[in-house]
Formats: structure tokens, C-alpha cells, sequence
């Protein structure tokens, strides 16, 4: 009886893991993994803060390094950028903090008034940015 009390415990509670994780990995749309460079007049830029929005749902980020590349942060730890069309938004990091520019570096058309898109396909995703 013990024996049987105890499988039906350890089922239910696999049972309950797995309606929690499905319910979790549910709630959240398909990425793509999304990497690239930015460059400015041909230089690599460092500390921009990349900004992928879709029309709906949750936009993703990423700073460049120094090298200019970046690798988009869905949530957490999931890399990349929910799947369709996105308004690409690129600002300078931290205006006016400390040892920081006072004003915006990248021009207004492509992060005020962007004229930058990009369409995320499942898999990776490679999108450079010549500014």
C-alpha cells in the first residue's frame, strides 16, 4: 500500500512539473536567436542600447560591446527577438551620467524617429547596422 501511495505522489507531482512548465513555455511567443554590428561612419560603437519592437508583445535589447556587436536579451536569459516585423530603435546609453555623452550620439532616424526595421525568421538571425 505504502508502494503504491508513493508512485501515486511521485506521479502527480511530475504531472504538476510538467502542466507547469508546458504553461510556462506556453505563455511565450517563438524567437529567434538575433545577433549583428553597429557601426557609425564606419566605426564600431560601443555602449548603444539596441531596441527590436514588434508590434505587439514584449521588445528586445541589447548594449553593443566594443567591437559595435550585440546579441538581442529576449527575457531573462532567453536570447533573441519574437518572431515578424520590428521597429529597430539604436540610442546612446546613460546621456548624462558620469563620464557619459550629454546628449544623443546616433541620429534621430534611427532611434526618435527610426526609419530601421527587420523581419526575425525563426532560427538566427544576423542584423548589422550601418549608421
Amino acid at each position: 500500500m505504502k508502494i503504491k501511495y508513493a508512485n501515486l505522489m511521485i506521479a502527480t507531482l511530475l504531472f504538476t512539473i510538467t502542466i507547469g512548465c508546458s504553461s510556462e513555455s506556453g505563455d511565450r511567443p517563438a524567437i529567434g536567436h538575433v545577433v549583428g554590428t553597429v557601426t557609425l561612419n564606419a566605426e564600431p560603437q560601443k555602449d548603444l542600447l539596441v531596441t527590436f519592437i514588434p508590434s505587439d508583445g514584449r521588445p528586445s535589447s541589447a548594449v553593443t560591446d566594443e567591437m559595435g556587436s550585440y546579441e538581442l536579451i529576449y527575457i531573462g536569459s532567453d536570447k533573441g527577438a519574437k518572431i515578424g516585423d520590428h521597429t529597430v530603435r539604436i540610442t546612446t546609453l546613460d546621456i548624462g551620467e558620469p563620464g557619459r555623452p550629454n546628449k544623443e550620439q546616433v541620429p534621430e532616424k534611427f532611434n526618435s524617429k527610426t526609419e530601421l526595421n527587420a523581419k526575425v525568421i525563426e532560427g538566427e538571425n544576423v542584423f548589422d547596422f550601418s549608421l
